[in-house]
């Protein structure tokens, strides 16, 4: 193509570019391909001799794929839109002042990175022009967080997520806000809606209350006529939404769906809700019966972490931990498992035991009977129980005389319905010398 353009002497006064579509990530992270927040970043080669002469030069600054369209158009003289989404300009920026060398840099304080067909997040990548310094923060639909510190001699690679560090709150906060600036940047303000749907799974006539910046209301699923299972919220200015869910004691929520642009917290029942201009939000909250519930203490009056929180994999929440024990003594957690179901059900439970082999696990029921091999090959089921009843096992892991400093034993009990044995309940107890 070059000497084709040589020949018809037009190849000095050809824009040429060379990149490509997207990233890929390979392994950062665990997870492979595309549509990922820490894909690899892509080169941008660009060729104008006519326009910037011959001599090779780097250019440090980000820019984006939707940089493209509004660069080329500068090029060509043409003007971008009218656009489907009323918007003001395009969502990128032409590169020509930049390369031209009549600006220092693009004036972009944050990269926007964006994706919520498939994997529901979005995240702000800051530049130099920054104040904040140079982060990279992406936020997902279910409320979880990353945030890493690309300074040279910090975390470049993004492997440390301090998200969770309260350090940094206030610095989240601020991402945060400049997070739904972007994604609103250019568009018209004109109303948008909010539909908040009951899930459609029967409740036995339990009614659902809902709380919030859109008022308090009721919803129903389907087995009382004179409730609606959804509202919509009308003429929406673009703003940040919470919508909440109260707890329902037989009931557990097992998911809220409120794409694109949402934090979710489960465990709260809470949805907060960024709606854009002329944007129509539905958000589902759909609740199942929570039948076993398993929580764990380390005396046996309690208190037990975990009371009425579902999950398949154990959370820091459902987690006990005893650091520091002496050599040679042993120590006891107490695990129950209840039914919240409004029907009677059967649990089988099993557990794993990972660590030091100078610390031994055995487990016993109400009676001090050892249940440790029934509960390590998964066969030990517990009585029928009734709605609220349940069992307590207590976990006793004996530490050797001999022992190393900073050796550690893991113990991971699960319990599942035998009449849905997709619903698991897990809890952990983290026994370290």
């Amino acid at each position: 193509m070059t000497d084709e353009l040589q020949a018809e002497g037009r190849l000095d006064n050809t824009l040429l570019v060379f990149s490509t579509d997207n990233g890929m990530a390979w392994g950062q992270h665990r997870m492979s391909l595309k549509e990922l927040p820490y894909a690899t970043h892509v080169p941008l080669y660009m060729a104008w001799p006519a326009r910037w002469g011959s001599r090779p030069r780097t250019v440090d600054e980000y820019t984006s794929n939707i940089d493209m369209a509004p660069t080329f158009c500068d090029a060509g003289g043409c003007a971008l839109g009218p656009y489907p989404t009323g918007q003001s300009g395009p969502d990128g920026v032409s590169l020509l002042p930049l390369l031209d060398g009549r600006v220092p840099n693009l004036g972009r304080d944050a990269l926007l990175e964006t994706e919520w067909r498939k994997h529901p997040w979005a995240a702000v990548r800051t530049t130099n022009l920054n104040p904040l310094g140079l982060w990279h923060y992406v936020e997902y639909q279910s409320g979880f967080r990353e945030l890493y510190n690309l300074a040279p001699d910090a975390d470049p690679w993004e492997m440390d997520n301090v998200a969770y560090d309260p350090d940094h709150a206030g610095l989240i906060s601020q991402l945060h806000v400049r997070l739904i600036e972007l994604l609103a940047e250019g568009r018209v303000d004109t109303p948008g809606r909010v539909k908040v749907v009951q899930d459609t799974e029967p409740n036995n006539a339990q009614d659902f209350a809902y709380s919030g910046d859109f008022g308090s209301f009721l919803l129903d699923d389907d087995s009382n006529p004179t409730l609606s299972r959804s509202k919509v919220i009308e003429n929406v200015i673009s703003g940040t939404f919470t919508i909440q869910q109260a707890p329902v004691d037989v009931w557990r929520l097992a998911s809220i769906s409120c794409p694109p642009s949402s934090v979710i917290d489960v465990s709260t029942g809470t949805a907060t809700v960024h709606v854009q201009p002329g944007q129509f939000v539905v958000c589902t909250f759909r609740n199942t019966r929570p039948q076993p519930d398993a929580a764990i203490a380390i005396a046996p009056s309690g208190t037990y972490k975990g009371n009425k929180v579902y999950n398949v994999a154990p959370a820091d929440r459902q987690t006990q931990k005893l650091l520091g024990v002496t050599p040679g003594q042993t120590y006891e957690y107490d695990v129950s498992v209840k039914n919240r179901s409004l029907d009677p059900d059967s649990f089988g439970l099993n557990m794993t035991s990972a660590g030091a082999s100078s610390m031994s696990v055995a487990v016993l029921d109400s009676g001090g009977s050892d249940m440790t091999s029934a509960l390590l090959d998964g066969t030990y089921i517990t009585p029928r129980l009734a709605q609220g009843k349940g069992i307590i096992l207590t976990v006793r892991v004996t530490v050797d005389s001999v022992v190393f400093a900073g050796n550690s034993n893991t113990v991971v009990l699960s319990a599942h319905s035998i009449a849905e044995p997709l619903i698991v309940d897990t809890v952990r107890a983290i026994t370290t010398v």
